[in-house]
């Protein structure tokens, strides 16, 4: 399990190194799309979607516990009067640039789909270096949350997927272990990473924080 401590301890270390890192380093599981996939393809829209095993209260009662200089914001819920539809959105502001939202099980409102969405500010290249240092701060706590075993060459490899980006691709996703990391580029405006369960086989051996 990695404590709070530890984590400050990997802050300093992680950061510097994420933010200068070359976009060749990555582990070879790495999907790239040239778009973002079709509303059939969303993992958590299927029927079949996992889910964590945590609710955004008790994300958030851990969180703030756990990161006194950090802080997760209460989540609003979004309103949709379709109750066919088998899921509910929930977002909160974390900075004006800097914002997360939430799929959740609707009833359990157990999370299926964490995101935090970066709002980029090319025209201020020290306020994008700012914003992206508390981007990379609250990935490193949150994947941290979801899988307290992972490692910290494991939160390098979520690092290196945030920090990736090129001229065709828009939508990068990668496994580690039974979570998956994604993230999707809008133009030069927006950046959102997603942390997501991976539904796994009955033979699977891997142990994680998904039942």
């Amino acid at each position: 399990m990695i404590k709070a401590n530890t984590l400050s301890t990997l802050y300093l270390i992680i950061i510097s190194i994420a933010l200068c890192l070359p976009t060749s380093v990555f582990a070879t599981e790495m999907s790239v799309a040239p778009k973002q996939p079709s509303k059939d393809d969303i993992a958590y829209l299927k029927q079949d979607a996992p889910v964590f095993e945590m609710t955004i209260p008790e994300l958030r009662a851990k969180f703030n516990q756990q990161n006194p200089l950090l802080s997760l914001n209460e989540y609003k819920i979004i309103t949709n009067h379709d109750i066919a539809i088998p899921l509910v959105r929930a977002a909160t502001r974390i900075t004006p640039y800097l914002y997360s939202s939430a799929i959740l099980e609707r009833g359990s409102e157990k999370i299926k789909s964490l995101q935090l969405t970066l709002i980029h500010t090319p025209d201020s290249p020290e306020l994008e270096k700012r914003n992206r240092e508390i981007t990379t701060q609250y990935i490193i706590t949150l994947v941290a949350q979801f899988d307290s075993s992972i490692t910290p060459e494991q939160i390098q490899e979520a690092l290196n997927l945030f920090a990736f980006k090129n001229q065709t691709s828009d939508y990068i996703s990668h496994d580690v272990g039974a979570i998956r990391y994604i993230v999707a580029h809008e133009g030069e405006q927006l950046t959102t990473f997603a942390i997501e369960p991976i539904k796994l086989s009955l033979n699977s051996k891997i142990v994680s924080a998904i039942p």
